[in-house]
């Protein structure tokens, strides 16, 4: 309502009454057209959210389907940010930045279980499908309209000076200098991070791969950035987990790879990943069974049958040894780690296990989880 008073008695005339008229009908449409856009900028803001809120979820699910590489998308975000910061970006840019970082992984999406959680270096196959998440990121957030400018960012985060980078090995000046930042807090956290083939470098190792590929991978001035503020960088243990499993799920993701199809124990190229990794840090013994004339015995019953014997022989370990890792290698030969305190002493392997009147034979091979017992286990896996 807008209420406007005079003071003479006859009021107004009827030209102020018109001019009045349309000063009313001007300021109801300013207000209108104010609301309007009020309206309009709410629709917006809440818009943006709702986009902001279903990329995070995206993120979230790839990360909670990729438990070897949780955390990363936002460790990514905050060194990209650091090595901004120290370069003096404008505000803007970083903020644009460290969205870009975050979803710089987005397309792995599309990835196969079997490619993205294969505990094991890729295959040059498998190295191609995984290099397919940047056009398959690019293309989702470039398909709307305020996420364009991120997904240019985060489509050359893989680039590299010299031309070797992915998707479309573009140079030097034509990587844009964010996605540059992000390649080198890309890298950094993978060099920094624990892979299940691989362990994790230090920082001071991580930072001298930078310095050697600075001006050939990396852009020199990021590089030199990036060396000033993670040289005293403490990388945190808990931030950084071990790849082995933890929860129930993780342990069927692992078994499918790790696991031996027949006896559902762990398998040799498990074994060989714990040695690489120096299995006498966390155990104390170890045992080598080694199963003879078990080649007469398929010959005599067939190879059905010698896998039903390896099957319930390999069950009959995991009942007496219920804390020990177990293993099939060689086929029909198993190693025990941490096997219970005597308990061969308790339970022959001949005369209380399914081998007894098979006419199978074990040679039975005890050491400790030393270096000596170590290489015992390697030469004989060699």
């Amino acid at each position: 309502m807008l209420c406007v008073y005079t003071h003479r008695s006859e009021g107004f005339d009827k030209d102020e009454i018109s001019m009045l008229d349309q000063l009313a009908g001007d300021l109801g449409f300013a207000m209108h057209a104010f609301m309007r856009r009020e309206e309009s900028e709410q629709a917006e803001t809440s818009r943006i959210t709702n986009y902001e809120e279903t990329i995070q979820a995206l993120v979230d699910m790839i990360e909670k389907r990729d438990t070897y590489t949780a955390g990363h998308t936002r460790r990514v975000a905050q060194y990209s940010e650091m090595i901004a910061r120290k370069m003096n970006l404008p505000e803007s840019e970083i903020a644009a930045l460290v969205k870009a970082a975050t979803l710089h992984d987005i397309g792995k999406i599309i990835i196969p279980d079997a490619v993205l959680l294969k505990p094991a270096q890729l295959s040059e196959l498998e190295y191609e499908l995984i290099k397919q998440h940047v056009v398959v990121g690019y293309e989702t957030l470039s398909g709307i309209k305020m996420y364009q400018d991120l997904a240019e960012l985060m489509r050359h985060h893989h680039e590299r000076l010299d031309g070797s980078g992915y998707p479309q090995g573009i140079k030097d000046g034509e990587i844009p200098l964010s996605s540059r930042i992000m390649a080198v807090a890309d890298s950094f956290d993978a060099m920094t991070s624990n892979r299940i083939y691989k362990p994790r470098k230090t920082v001071t190792e991580a930072l001298e791969e930078l310095k050697d590929l600075a001006g050939k991978h990396y852009d020199e001035d990021v590089v030199d950035a990036a060396i000033e503020v993670f040289k005293n960088l403490n990388i945190d243990d808990q931030d950084h987990q071990e790849q082995l499993p933890a929860s129930d799920i993780e342990k069927q993701r692992f078994a499918y790879f790790f696991n031996d199809q027949l006896t559902g124990l762990h398998n040799a190229e498990y074994l060989q990943f714990m040695l690489q990794r120096g299995l006498h840090v966390h155990f104390q013994s170890l045992q080598i069974l080694l199963l003879k004339n078990f080649a007469r015995y398929n010959e005599r019953h067939g190879w059905h049958a010698g896998n039903e014997l390896l099957k319930q022989f390999a069950h009959w370990l995991a009942i007496k040894c219920p804390n020990a890792l177990l293993f099939r290698v060689m086929g029909d030969d198993f190693v025990v780690i941490n096997a219970p305190e005597g308990w061969l002493n308790e339970f022959d392997l001949i005369t209380h296990s399914p081998l007894s009147g098979t006419g199978i034979e074990v040679e039975y091979h005890p050491f400790e989880c030393n270096d000596a017992g170590l290489t015992a286990l390697q030469n004989y896996l060699n």
